[in-house]
């Protein structure tokens, strides 16, 4: 019996700018779920852990990224065999050759850079990779695992990133394309994939084990590894996922239209914490209370989960005559407030929305 660890996309310095100052602990993440692997691989006690692809999220990673990933990876002692992708192509004289003379790593992480079978003898096991050696090879350079040659009794694993043909979104095919019957082909007995970022069962014998950390609002079971078991050559293998990911991404949209729809918001979001990514996209109407729960609603999110993309501009205010005639807004306030209601038809909801909280909070600071 054979068991080893199949992970892809680790993204190792990747920066989530788009997600603004917090991202940095996203970013931290990413080292994180190698450790995780790492502790994962000791507990369930494999043979050899397989990593298709885009290590890196940048072809030159940073000095202190490198030290901090080949700690993360030292928990486990046992070999990593780690594939390029077209985040880390093998490029000449890129950061593969850098790596193959790094003291970072230890002697059991072996990189894959070029496209020559790596035999694990201990565990009757020939790795066949198939490495990128530019962003868009425009072939499918799994073609050369069907020519490589290894003992009868080991098992054959395949290692490729890309998109397989005629399964995964047309537009992902183009560039660094898959066969799907390359176990087939190339008589495998698994066929490890990365750069589809959720866990995806192509076949039987041909998975994707997505990125170990979500990193995208996409739902596409991402945030796991597989664990692999395979009784010898030509038996089926055991696939398993485990989950690894640290955050948690959520994209949610609500439309809200009174003092209901605001108290079963509050009610939903109440469950989020430190571990969430979310994005909130808010539609429809409020009055001015409603404007101002809002306003509350948004400061406490921000205090709770780790990162908030909050949308709110596609909310109207709505405020009631009995609302404006309360306010009674003296001098200037009063009066801008006067000619904002009087140009609300020609004025942008968001700018809108935000003139009158801020006219408000003056207000209530005078």
């Amino acid at each position: 019996m054979v068991k080893f660890l199949h992970t892809a996309d680790w993204q190792i310095g990747e920066t989530f700018h788009f997600l603004g100052e917090r991202s940095l602990y996203l970013k931290d993440a990413r080292v994180g779920a190698v450790q995780r692997i790492a502790e994962l691989a000791v507990d369930e006690a494999v043979d050899f852990v397989l990593v298709a692809g885009d290590v890196f999220e940048f072809a030159h990673p940073d000095r202190i990224s490198l030290q901090r990933l080949a700690r993360a990876m030292r928990t486990y002692q046992g070999p990593w065999l780690l594939l390029p992708g077209n985040h880390d192509p093998a490029v000449p004289n890129g950061i593969w050759d850098q790596l193959t003379d790094a003291s970072n790593f230890s002697e059991e992480v072996i990189f894959m850079a070029t496209a020559v079978p790596v035999f694990l003898d201990g565990c009757k096991t020939a790795v066949l990779p198939a490495p990128l050696r530019a962003r868009y090879a425009g072939r499918d350079l799994s073609d050369d695992l069907d020519r490589m040659e290894s003992p009868s009794d080991y098992l054959r694993i395949g290692v490729a990133h890309g998109a397989v043909r005629g399964i995964l979104p047309e537009q992902a095919e183009v560039n660094n394309p898959i066969a799907a019957d390359r176990v087939e082909r190339a008589r495998l007995d698994y066929l490890a994939l990365g750069d589809w970022h959720g866990f995806y069962r192509i076949n039987e014998r041909t998975f994707y084990s997505g990125t170990p950390e979500t990193d995208r609002f996409t739902q596409n079971d991402s945030g796991s590894v597989a664990i692999v078991k395979i009784a010898g050559p030509g038996e089926l293998p055991v696939v398993s996922q485990h989950r690894t990911s640290h955050f948690v991404w959520h994209e949610k949209v609500v439309n809200i239209g009174g003092p209901m729809d605001l108290d079963r918001l509050e009610h939903e979001l109440q469950g989020f914490g430190e571990s969430d990514v979310v994005k909130l996209t808010i539609r429809g109407y409020v009055d001015l209370e409603g404007l101002q729960s809002l306003g509350v609603l948004e400061e406490d999110m921000r205090a709770r989960v780790q990162v908030l993309d909050w949308d709110a501009d596609g909310v109207e205010l709505a405020p009631s005559d009995e609302e404006i005639a309360s306010l009674a807004l003296q001098g200037v306030n009063g009066l801008v407030l006067e000619r904002l209601f009087e140009r609300r038809a020609s004025l942008d909801r968001g700018v809108f929305r935000r003139a009158v909280i801020e006219l408000l909070a003056l207000d209530e600071v005078r």
